[in-house]
């Protein structure tokens, strides 16, 4: 049976950038979200918008996961243990990050 977790992630929204991490490009930041069997972690990001983010999910349940930041991220299906990266530049509001577990 398939459902469906949806936590509001309030990712990629103000104007700090708390949370992040400077990469050697003094312009882009990284995130990484872990995914658990029913919960993300953090569950809050908050960066700078319109600046270039590296968001990395990596999947530490024993389900496969079907993760997807809505409007910033393609599908994204990983199985335990894999991950997946992505360089995106977020504007400056709220996305919501869906799980879909087989």
């Amino acid at each position: 049976m398939k459902w469906k977790i949806v936590v509001s992630v309030l990712c990629l929204l103000a104007v700090t950038a708390c949370g992040t991490i400077k990469l050697s490009n003094a312009n882009q930041h990284a995130v990484t979200i872990t995914i658990h069997d029913n919960y993300f972690s953090p569950n809050a990001i908050t960066v700078p918008p319109r600046q270039p983010v590296k968001i990395t999910l990596i999947n530490m349940g024993v389900n496969v996961h079907i993760v997807e930041i809505k409007g910033l991220t393609p599908e994204a299906p990983l199985q335990p243990g894999q991950s997946a990266s992505f360089t995106v530049t977020p504007q400056a509001r709220a996305y919501q990050i869906y799980d879909e577990i087989y």
